[in-house]
């Protein structure tokens, strides 16, 4: 998976106990701030992002953080990590000295951008203080809460296609369609291309949109409906919507059992 996104807060868990006196009582060692989640009907604009902040312990010669994306599509099922993020590597200060002196706070800001949805979303990094001779002094995990991840974009469907007899056009059928649009958001104008089949020239209506969980309903006269040849139709053939689900674009047409019924 590529795509994903988050909320506000802050979870801890530690991994190696940090040592008994090194800690100074008002300040703590490592923390998740500023943490942001950003939901948008575009996937690319979708992000997450976290400050965080990391203080040395006694006798600390590095700092170090290592981070990764958890996500999970089904509540209540555990949350796995994310491969190809880049996280996954122990990142240390571009000063190599920070972290060697008391009041050194070392600031880092992560972001992971193009997430997907819909998903549950959670950041997780992993602070580290090493010794001499890369002695681990402590571990401890931080872990954000988790995001909900709603699919924005709108979702345009060919629901049906009814086909109707025409008493005093018995060459004809009237094709009467139903769109709707499934998705969370409007979609804006978008073309419906009705097919008659046969090699016939297709019919192109313009719509000037649709709301979210709306129909609308469109009819068209095209030949009798031949099995061997059906019509279909195809909502938003450009591709002017930014549609979640394209693969429910287009539906042919089921004829009767006796033609012209």
């Amino acid at each position: 998976m590529k795509r994903f996104v988050v909320v506000v807060g802050v979870a801890a868990l530690a991994l190696v106990a940090l040592p008994t006196g090194s800690v100074g009582a008002a300040l703590p060692r490592a923390q998740l701030r500023n943490f942001s989640c950003h939901r948008a009907v575009s996937p690319i604009s979708r992000q997450i992002s976290v400050w965080a902040l990391m203080r040395p312990l006694l006798r600390t010669r590095k700092l170090q953080e290592r981070w990764v994306l958890l996500s999970r599509t089904s509540p209540g099922t555990p949350f796995t990590v994310v491969p190809g993020t880049n996280l996954d590597t122990w990142v240390s200060p571009t000063d190599p000295t920070l972290g060697q002196r008391s009041g050194d706070v070392w600031k880092l800001h992560k972001s992971v951008s193009d997430l997907a949805a819909p998903a549950a979303y959670r950041l997780q990094a992993t602070f580290r203080w090493l010794g001499a001779g890369d002695r681990v002094l402590g571990s401890v995990q931080r872990t954000t809460p988790t995001c909900a991840q709603p699919e924005l974009r709108p979702d345009l469907q060919v629901q049906s296609i009814t086909v109707q007899a025409l008493p005093k056009r018995p060459n004809m059928n009237r094709y009467v369609v139903v769109i709707i649009n499934a998705g969370a958001t409007a979609a804006g104008p978008f073309d419906v291309l009705f097919a008659p089949g046969g090699g016939l020239p297709v019919t192109t209506r313009s719509e000037l949109g649709l709301r979210a969980h709306r129909r609308l309903q469109e009819a068209f006269v095209g030949p009798v409906c031949n099995p061997s040849s059906a019509p279909s139709v195809t909502v938003d053939p450009a591709g002017a919507v930014n549609d979640f689900n394209r693969a429910n674009n287009q539906l042919t047409a089921v004829c009767p059992a006796t033609p012209g019924t």
